[in-house]
């Protein structure tokens, strides 16, 4: 690691102090202080079918250093700052932040930044309070969520409330101020999140209802209120998720030309065999042939876990998108391998999308040491361009 950080021009003393820990690294409830270290070294290549655009390449360093604070009377803190630096030539690739709007983009623009920075009440039974910039990721992330894929993650700052007062209960609040994205920018808005989860029969049986108001400042377009019901249920080898969501108008996003009106629905079928897990799924983000009606919108989500990694619908298109989905996850000794694939059609006017093949291949190294290789090959056919895109990384956790 040393010699990439002497490679980069950065001294192993600054990249020590510019980063952070795992998620939640911060609730162990130690005595004392505790320190965390994180550091991801990547290389992502891409290669899309536009004319003009040359392939992107970056090799890229993230480190976090976090500290939590030792328990005082109910309160605790905790800190972590973040850097992410390019150790090959930074115009090889188009960060989105940079200018090079001929190159492959790869949403991994150089930066340093406090990523999270909050304190926390626990005085009240079975609650905690946590007020400032923190890591917030709601179920499966699919409508709030981190975005940990990319170097920088994605943050927010506000009020949270936990409560877990009865037996299986789960009850999380959040009131933001502002988001904190993948590309060092920050995102002003007023946005009430509700998620209520209640478990049975040892966690089994999951029934999720969650309320999503958000406000945006400067982006009247994605204002919208979402509700939603989602059910988790696992018996012995087999899973099944179901979820619906409608998602309309709200605060100011009628003054954008056109209103938030569409549905979303999640099925997702899952066995294990052999040590093996096969999923099936279709999940449908609504959409309409409407000029005036908004497709349904996702922008708190951890985008990248979805709809395909090579990232091509990292936002909705007018006429929505139907995902058909096969999953092949498991283990060949030491190493995980998952395998999917996607066919992606228009929700609304009959259009095919396109298909996906993406491949994951990792394995711990060594003791807070892995490694990852990854692949995403889109296939255009009516919607965005062909994409091909290659990941190689190492990650080291302390």
């Amino acid at each position: 690691m040393q010699t990439f950080l002497k490679a980069a021009g950065i001294p192993l003393g600054l990249a020590l102090a510019v980063g952070g820990g795992p998620a939640y690294a911060a609730d162990s409830g130690a005595a004392a202080g505790q320190a965390q270290l994180d550091a991801r070294l990547r290389y992502e290549y891409v290669d899309q079918s536009v004319a003009g655009r040359d392939t992107g390449s970056a090799l890229t360093l993230r480190a976090r250093l976090g500290y939590a604070s030792p328990a005082w009377r109910d309160w605790d803190a905790y800190a972590e700052f973040e850097g992410v630096w390019a150790l090959n030539d930074a115009l090889d690739y188009n960060s989105t932040r940079n200018g090079a709007v001929n190159r492959g983009v790869i949403a991994d623009p150089q930066g340093e930044e406090l990523n999270q920075a909050w304190v926390r009440y626990r005085g009240l039974p079975d609650t905690e309070l946590r007020y400032g910039r923190q890591r917030l990721i709601l179920d499966n992330a699919r409508f709030v969520g981190n975005v940990g894929w990319r170097q920088n993650e994605q943050t927010v700052t506000g009020l949270s409330l936990l409560n877990q007062s009865l037996p299986g209960m789960r009850l999380h609040y959040a009131y933001l101020d502002s988001a904190h994205t993948v590309v060092f920018s920050r995102r002003d808005l007023q946005a009430h999140l509700a998620n209520l989860q209640q478990a049975w029969f040892e966690d089994k049986l999951r029934l999720s209802a969650y309320a999503y108001l958000l406000d945006f400042a400067a982006a009247s377009a994605l204002d919208s209120q979402t509700l939603g019901l989602r059910l988790a249920s696992r018996a012995a080898t087999l899973a099944l998720v179901l979820e619906y969501a409608r998602q309309s108008d709200y605060a100011d996003s009628s003054n954008g030309g056109t209103v938030p009106d569409a549905d979303y629905y999640l099925l997702e079928i899952g066995a294990d065999l052999s040590g093996w897990n096969l999923t099936a799924g279709y999940e449908v983000l609504g959409g309409d042939v409407d000029p005036m009606t908004a497709p349904f919108s996702t922008p708190l989500a951890t985008l990248h876990k979805f709809q395909g990694w090579a990232d091509v619908f990292l936002s909705t298109p007018d006429a929505g998108v139907e995902d058909g989905y096969l999953k092949l996850a498991g283990k060949l000794g030491g190493t995980r391998l998952v395998a999917v694939y996607h066919r992606f059609l228009a929700n609304a006017g009959g259009l095919t999308y396109g298909d996906e093949f993406d491949l994951q291949v990792s394995r711990v190294l060594m003791p807070g040491l892995s490694g990852l290789i990854k692949l995403a090959h889109y296939e255009a056919d009516g919607f965005g361009v062909d994409t091909q895109r290659i990941w190689a990384q190492l990650d080291y956790r302390f």
